[in-house]
């Protein structure tokens, strides 16, 4: 929380420094201070036992996504604020649209830090500990854990990378195919879908939940079903008026990005536990391999984007880079496509490959299959919880 603070601190002033270098250092610095959130789960796999881990990893998992979709509509609010110019007095280069966000998170970071040293504290590992000391290293225990590793690291990175690599091509989407974009403030639009999306999820989550729905389940099935579809829905331009088409697709991503990111969390919780029934010494790792589970995910987050900003792009419906061409409108040049801080023109916009987003549902419907032919081969974790408690 410290490090993310001044990580925070430091992007605030950047604006002051004009450099974009201190952007870099601040969000290296704070994205650093982040990987905190898999100490948050490490922590809650040692101290809960199996009977409350739904709810309690579930809830902290599931307030991480919603922060994570409804953060650009919050940003919205913010656009009262004044837009800094070079020669703009220091307090307003150092309080601004673009800089008030890291104040934000300076302010919850200082308060959760208060929060914690006050209330925190540690009751010590979870009875797992007290009754593992005595259990037996299981031949292959520590070869199936490896294989498992394996297994949920590979696929929490591939569909990191398919759903964030879809999210972050989101305006892209909105202004080119369906010309929703016509001013800075309209660009609401782009996200309101995912974010109410991620609320009806959490819903979704807490009903199947009692209805005894397997985590598997809910997040291969819910969670990547889920999003194949919304792909297709969202990027089906057969009439690109119906804007309806893009607040359901993208309302839909912000349920099955829900569905999948708690429910797999929660698994993964879990099973690191039922190993441990075979393996004591992997407890020592718990720390260390939730680390792993949230770097694959980071890694994905960060890869999706990459990827997709190379396929899927703006340009003017003759296939020109946006600001280059122009015709004439009521006798004046007008851009084809255009977005700048001047203003944005999108009736002209096209996208370059759109044909990457249904793509990219193919393979999560291939992730889909091969996850459960993993798990019936037992290389995603046990298909039976007593399994391991038989074995101990």
């Amino acid at each position: 929380s410290t490090q993310s603070t001044w990580g925070n601190v430091l992007y605030s002033m950047s604006f002051l420094t004009g450099s974009w270098v201190t952007i870099i250092v601040a969000r290296l610095i704070s994205g650093a201070g982040a990987a905190n959130i898999a100490l948050g789960t490490a922590y809650l796999t040692e101290v809960t036992p199996l009977e409350q881990r739904t709810d309690v990893v579930g809830a902290y998992r599931m307030w991480q996504t919603i922060a994570r979709v409804v953060g650009p509509e919050i940003g919205f609010v913010l656009l009262w604020l004044p837009f800094p110019e070079r020669d703009s007095p220091i307090w307003k280069q150092v309080i601004n649209f673009y800089t008030f966000p890291g104040w934000i998170a300076v302010a919850f970071g200082i308060a959760c830090l208060v929060v914690f040293i006050i209330h925190f504290d540690n009751p010590g590992t979870q009875m797992l500990q007290a009754t593992n000391h005595d259990v037996m290293e299981l031949p292959g225990a520590k070869a199936r854990a490896g294989r498992f590793m394996a297994g949920i690291f590979t696929l929490q990175f591939c569909v990191a990378l398919a759903l964030w690599g879809f999210t972050s091509n989101l305006f892209t989407i909105c202004a080119s195919q369906y010309h929703m974009i016509d001013s800075q403030v309209s660009i609401w639009k782009v996200y309101v879908g995912l974010a109410i999306g991620s609320f009806v999820g959490w819903f979704c989550w807490k009903r199947l939940s009692a209805f005894r729905v397997s985590e598997f389940h809910q997040a291969m099935i819910g969670g990547l079903f889920g999003s194949a579809a919304a792909f297709t829905l969202s990027t089906w331009f057969s009439n690109a008026n119906n804007e309806w088409r893009y607040y359901i697709g993208t309302g839909l991503i912000g349920v099955s990005t829900q569905l999948y990111f708690v429910n797999m969390t929660i698994y993964f919780s879990k099973q690191l536990t039922h190993l441990s029934f075979t393996s004591p010494t992997l407890m020592k790792y718990t720390g260390r391999v939730t680390g792993f589970f949230t770097m694959a995910g980071s890694l994905g987050r960060f890869a999706g984007p990459f990827i997709g900003a190379h396929f899927l792009y703006l340009h003017d419906k003759t296939g020109a880079p946006i600001c280059t061409r122009t015709e004439m409108v009521d006798g004046q040049p007008q851009f084809l496509c255009c977005v700048s801080q001047d203003g944005f023109q999108t009736s002209g916009c096209n996208a370059s490959d759109p044909e990457y987003i249904p793509a990219m549902a193919f393979i999560i419907i291939a992730l889909v299959v091969l996850a459960f032919g993993a798990r019936m081969m037992g290389l995603l974790g046990i298909k039976d919880a007593r399994e391991y408690s038989i074995q101990a």
